[in-house]
């Protein structure tokens, strides 16, 4: 996919911020992701506040999983909605991830695969991984083990250590 043309546009990033919600998420349950972004906190919030889009997907990180600032989901998802809207795949495939689990933004499945396929198609590896699992166990998309191996056989090219699990199991499995 061309970044000319994707799901980034319209009803479902538009109305991103609209449709935010007041209520608060526990870390339960999500994995935590190290932080990879070495500037001290106070930097990357002014960097992330100045528009930086890398800036503000590891700040929306840090506020998700309250790390050097408070526990934040509503401040996390604007802030990688931020990020997404300007085509930091890490940022769409959080918002995937929010809108797939119903994290402060209502559960929207469709749309979250949507951005997913976009990111995959970008060439995330998190995102073709989860793709793949997708058409593999038929959940939200039709099951289709052509186009799950695809997809996990993109993210394992990547070194994707999950994906190549994955596609151990399937093989495996003779599926």
């Amino acid at each position: 996919m061309s970044r000319g043309h994707c799901c980034l546009k319209g009803p479902i990033w538009i109305s991103l911020g609209a449709v935010l919600k007041e209520r608060e998420v526990l870390m339960q349950g999500h994995q935590r992701k190290a932080i990879e972004n070495p500037l001290p906190v106070e930097e990357l919030l002014a960097r992330a506040k100045q528009g930086d889009a890398d800036c503000q997907y590891w700040a929306g990180i840090r506020y998700f999983q309250g790390e050097g600032v408070p526990e934040d989901p509503r401040r996390a998802v604007e802030l990688c909605a931020d990020a997404a809207r300007q085509f930091h795949l890490r940022a769409i495939a959080f918002v995937a991830y929010c809108r797939f689990h119903g994290i402060v933004v209502p559960k929207d499945i469709k749309g979250s695969v949507q951005l997913y396929r976009f990111a995959a198609g970008e060439g995330y590896a998190p995102a073709q991984h989860t793709l793949g699992n997708f058409y593999l166990a038929g959940q939200v998309v039709r099951k289709n083990i052509r186009l799950a191996l695809k997809w996990l056989n993109k993210a394992a090219a990547q070194g994707d250590a999950d994906a190549l699990v994955k596609l151990g199991d399937v093989y495996h499995e003779g599926k």
